[in-house]
Formats: C-alpha cells, sequence, structure tokens
C-alpha cells in the first residue's frame, strides 16, 4: 500500500482518470493500466479512482523492457531491468566542457580538471566541469551513471618555470593513469594553459 499525503484539501486533489499505458508505472516496474488518481502539489500519483488501502504508489512510465528507443527502451535496457529490478531513467551522459582558467588559477598557479570516460572503453575521455564530477551517482539520480562511468580529477599547472610546470603535469598524468590508463594520450600538451 502507497503513502498518500497526510493531509490534502480536495481542490489540491487531481480527479480521477484513465491510462491505457505508458504514462505510469508500479513501483516495482510493472506498466499500468487502468484508473489512477494524483495529488498534483506533492507530485505524486496512486492506483485507483480515490485512496484506499488498496492503493499502490505510480511513478513516471519508463520503457524497461525492450521497446522503442523514444521510449528510452532498449535490448539492453531491458536485460539490466531483468537482472537487476534497477530503473535508471535519470542517469545523463556526460557533456564536454572547455576549461577557461582564471586570473585567480594563474596566481595559484594550478586549478583543477575533471575527467570521465566509460569503464570499458578508456580511448573516449570528457572532460567534463565540477558539477558533472559531484553528481556522479549509482542510486538513479540525476547525473552519469557511477556504475558505467569512471571519473578523476587532476591538479593542473598553468605558472611557474617552464620545466617545472611540464614536470608537474606529468606526475599528474602519471598518477590519473592509474584510474584512466590512457589520460596520457589525452592530455598530449604539457603546457595547455601555461602562462611564463
Amino acid at each position: 500500500m502507497g503513502n498518500r499525503p497526510l493531509y490534502v484539501p480536495k481542490a489540491n486533489q487531481g480527479p480521477a482518470e484513465y491510462t491505457a499505458g505508458k504514462t505510469y508505472m508500479t513501483e516495482e516496474g510493472e506498466e499500468y493500466i487502468g484508473l489512477y488518481h494524483t495529488y498534483p502539489n506533492n507530485n505524486v500519483a496512486y492506483t485507483g479512482a480515490s485512496f484506499s488501502r488498496k492503493s499502490k504508489k505510480l511513478t513516471t512510465y519508463v520503457a524497461t523492457i525492450a521497446g522503442s528507443s523514444t521510449e528510452g527502451g532498449s535490448e539492453q535496457n531491458g536485460r539490466y531491468f531483468e537482472l537487476t529490478a534497477k530503473i535508471f531513467n535519470k542517469h545523463i551522459v556526460p557533456v564536454y566542457y572547455y576549461p577557461r582558467p582564471l586570473k585567480a588559477d594563474y596566481a595559484k598557479a594550478k586549478f583543477v580538471r575533471s575527467f570521465t570516460c566509460k569503464k570499458n572503453q578508456f580511448e573516449t575521455i570528457i572532460e567534463i566541469d565540477s558539477n558533472q564530477l559531484s553528481k556522479i551517482n549509482k542510486v538513479n539520480k540525476k547525473g552519469l551513471n557511477g556504475d558505467i562511468y569512471t571519473s578523476l580529477e587532476l591538479f593542473w599547472t598553468i605558472a611557474g618555470p617552464r620545466l617545472d610546470v611540464a614536470k608537474a603535469n606529468k606526475a599528474s598524468i602519471r598518477k590519473a593513469s592509474k584510474t584512466i590508463p590512457t589520460i596520457k594520450q589525452y592530455l598530449g600538451d604539457l603546457l595547455e594553459f601555461y602562462k611564463g
């Protein structure tokens, strides 16, 4: 049984409606067809025309079994759901970020850079911003899927004696290559963003 909001005035309760499918699903991942009612202010929906002990909480429909790609379905999605009973529709793909060091970064002589790639595709590295890095998760929240992507951050030196900058960046790359072995190819220019 689902738990409805403790008190909801009649004015804030949606009318009973019917879905023929592909609108809602149960928390177990089964597509729901039938009568449902909503509480729009609380952004929740339940089975049945009105709340009762048999009402089940509904979530937005996601194609967990193989279906069209426009519905978020695929053979892989279906297989993943069958094996784990997990829905992962809120994860996003990484968005490339081109860093632009600030005057403050040059004053500190370094700044932090963040990178990610799929765990089975080390040859495709994407630089991301710190916001994307902080939202990597494995619990179906908005952000990169931590089960699929590996990530790292490293200090990138951008000011100081030229040879020391190259040496510091080479050391950062060596340390980062323990997480992403191909990072050396991505960061081929040890003096990128350097100002002497």
